[in-house]
């Protein structure tokens, strides 16, 4: 241990200066008169509705990492050493998803992946539920990976547009909803597990994706309601 974190936290250290070139600037998209201290006083309700999807879309992601391995084992009755690689698999694609988010969000908006990225977790969740096979369950994990990729980093870019309101005020408001409310939705799926089974409290998840794709189909009108420009 004393030799390996060092050497990671100085490999991300070095990811960093070298990827400092490819950042996209930050532009402002808000007046001066509108970034004056205490000129910024009503949150624009577009961003609340962000936050509290992202709010969603966090605990869904959580609940492969504090559940996943934990569900497979138990409930799948699979090796140990398969149900370590749940959340390594859930990872490694979200990562590939992410990086191809940004090229496809140029293409076709920010909607569209959003909606089509939440049926894609969405039918990876369902197989984590419904498949009899260990294997089949690490696939739909995969799923929802990629999935839900695009998600969360969209709704902090849609935030951020919304006219009114400065983009560092929009992030934080949005990030403050999404983790506070992760203190309180982890432990209500062990309870909801504790009363009944974990597979029916990981039900909770699909859940909170169906809502999440429910507002998605009027995000745009949300989003153009604000001032936004779709």
């Amino acid at each position: 241990a004393e030799v390996f974190f060092p050497c990671v936290a100085g490999l991300f250290v070095a990811i960093g200066i070298f990827s400092k070139p490819g950042l996209l600037a930050d532009h402002k998209k808000v007046e001066d008169k509108e970034t004056k201290p205490g000129s910024e006083r009503k949150i624009p309700f577009f961003v609340i509705v962000c936050g509290l999807l992202t709010l969603l879309a966090y605990s869904s992601e959580g609940s492969v990492a504090e559940w996943g391995p934990l569900y497979i084992v138990e409930e799948k009755d699979a090796p140990i050493a398969l149900g370590a690689l749940v959340y390594g698999v859930f990872s490694a694609m979200s990562f590939i998803g992410r990086l191809f988010a940004d090229p496809i969000r140029k293409k076709v908006g920010s909607f569209v992946p959003i909606r089509i990225g939440l049926v894609v977790g969405l039918c990876g969740m369902l197989t984590v539920l419904f498949a009899q096979s260990a294997y089949l369950c690490l696939f739909g994990y995969a799923l929802m990976g990629i999935g839900l990729a695009p998600v969360v980093p969209t709704l902090f870019s849609l935030a951020g547009s919304v006219p009114g309101i400065s983009p560092q005020r929009a992030s934080s408001t949005v990030a403050f909803l999404a983790y506070g409310g992760l203190l309180s939705v982890p432990p209500c799926i062990g309870y909801l597990a504790h009363i009944s089974s974990l597979r029916s409290a990981l039900f909770l998840v699909v859940a909170f994706l169906l809502i999440i794709f429910a507002v998605s189909l009027v995000l745009r009108r949300l989003f153009v309601n604000s001032g936004g420009k779709a």
